[in-house]
Formats: structure tokens, C-alpha cells, sequence
């Protein structure tokens, strides 16, 4: 009995440190970043309605703009020299959106059961739903929190 309650006595703060480890891996970024990575977004907006006017359609993928109307895809400035956070397209065929552009502003942890991203939305609207709650605007992006059910298939 006194050998089990030493072992949990133990265990409670490699428990404690792991928990912080797991908060502090979490990283939320500056206005500044998110501003910076907003004007680069809305570059890519603007070769988005480019490609529509000449194609008739719209992109099925960002790589879809690649030679032609952009050199490369580029990534949002945030977290440079590291694993720069990428830009994200979603194409959606026959909804009310024609397309959505977004970001992560918010390391996705393990762990955690919500992602914040910065979205557009072609349309202009951003309704909130099950899966993603719109927070506040900056310029015409949303923030917003993604929950993990989004994810499962």
C-alpha cells in the first residue's frame, strides 16, 4: 500500500509538467502577424477572381494558379524560419460560397479540442455552425474557432 501511494505521489508531477507543456506549445500569434499574413491573403484573393475572369470557373486548387497567375503559393509570414504556416483553399462546388481561403492562427496542439483560423469568404458571410464559430472580423477575414469534430470523417 505504501509503495502504490509513493508511486502516484511520483507520477503527479511528471503529470503537472506534461500539462504545461501541452498549454505552452500552444501558440497564439500577434495582430501584426495575422495583418501581414491578411494582406498576403487577400493578394491571393485577387489571383483567385483573376483565374475566374479568364478560366469562367474558379480554381479547383491554389496550385491551379501556379505558373500563370502566381510564381508560387505563397505562405502566410507567420512563423518564419520555421514551419511557416501555409494558406488553406476549399473550393465548394454548388453552395453558397464559391470558394473560402484561410489560415491558422493557433498552433494546432494535441490535444486541444479547437483550432483558431482566419477565413475569407467569397460570399462576404461568414454564419456561424456546429462546427465553426465566428469570432470577429479583421479587414473582411473572420476569426474564428474550428472545433475538432470538423475533422472526423
Amino acid at each position: 500500500m505504501i509503495k502504490r501511494n509513493i508511486s502516484i505521489f511520483l507520477c503527479l508531477p511528471a503529470l503537472l509538467l506534461l500539462s504545461l507543456f501541452t498549454l505552452s506549445c500552444q501558440k497564439s500569434y500577434s495582430e501584426n502577424e495575422i495583418s501581414g499574413a491578411i494582406e498576403k491573403g487577400n493578394m491571393l484573393v485577387e489571383r483567385i477572381e483573376a483565374y475566374y475572369q479568364k478560366e469562367g470557373r474558379y480554381p479547383l486548387y491554389l496550385e491551379d494558379l501556379v505558373p500563370k497567375y502566381i510564381p508560387n503559393i505563397p505562405k502566410t509570414g507567420i512563423n518564419p524560419g520555421k514551419e511557416e504556416l501555409e494558406f488553406y483553399y476549399h473550393y465548394v462546388s454548388g453552395g453558397k460560397a464559391k470558394y473560402e481561403l484561410f489560415f491558422f492562427v493557433e498552433d494546432l496542439t494535441l490535444g486541444t479540442k479547437t483550432a483558431k483560423r482566419c477565413t475569407y469568404n467569397s460570399t462576404g458571410k461568414y454564419p456561424s455552425s456546429e462546427s465553426v464559430k465566428t469570432e470577429r472580423m479583421i479587414k473582411n477575414w473572420a476569426i474564428q474557432t474550428q472545433y475538432r469534430n470538423y475533422w472526423k470523417k
